[in-house]
């Protein structure tokens, strides 16, 4: 089956966090499935553009997911999707503190043919969380193509009032420190 997970546009900015929970659930679906992504902030599509995407790529399942400030805008696009007859399936933080709205149990519109609560044993988390709690935890690889990259910046402040120690700060970081980074889980510059 082909599957569509979507993350729909937050409508206000095309300044956004990609929401890692489409790589974790593509990283971990069964062999025989085939899982491609859509996030709306990085490819907007209005509704039509997305119903003819999902018919001529075959989708046969669709897994949406929001946060509370973005899920009257998920619903919409979910309805459009169930309309078409392709069935819907809904995640997210507000949809696993209120499954029976997504579901239509609590007297409203049915938006979903199913909800997929935050009942998970697995989360996306950062290397460096993993290497810190050791055998507590196993971790997976995302592949690098659907990773995102975290860069942490460093500079000293024009008005510090500690610039020396500041630079020598830096120097360590960017000299010596690269290998205590390094077995922490974090990569170099």
């Amino acid at each position: 089956m082909r599957i569509l997970l979507y993350n729909p546009d937050n409508g206000v900015t095309r300044n956004f966090m990609p929401h890692l929970w489409m790589f974790l659930l593509k990283a971990l679906t069964p062999p025989g499935h085939e899982v491609l992504l859509i996030d709306g902030n990085a490819k907007p599509l209005n509704d039509r553009e997305l119903v003819r995407y999902i018919k001529e790529e075959n989708i046969g399942l669709v897994g949406i997911g929001a946060m509370t400030r973005m899920v009257q805008k998920a619903y919409r696009v979910a309805d459009v999707v169930r309309a078409a007859g392709i069935p819907v399936v809904m995640g997210g933080p507000h949809v696993t503190e209120e499954p029976d709205e997504a579901l239509g149990k609590d007297g409203g519109q049915r938006h979903a043919d199913a909800v997929a609560l935050g009942e998970a044993d697995a989360g996306v988390v950062y290397v460096t969380d993993v290497k810190a709690a050791g055998a507590a935890v196993q971790g997976v690889e995302i592949p690098l193509e659907q990773n995102v990259v975290a860069d942490y910046p460093v500079v000293v402040l024009k008005d510090s009032q500690n610039g020396p120690l500041a630079k020598a700060f830096i120097s360590y970081l960017l000299g010596g420190g690269q290998r205590t980074l390094a077995r922490n889980g974090f990569t170099g510059p």
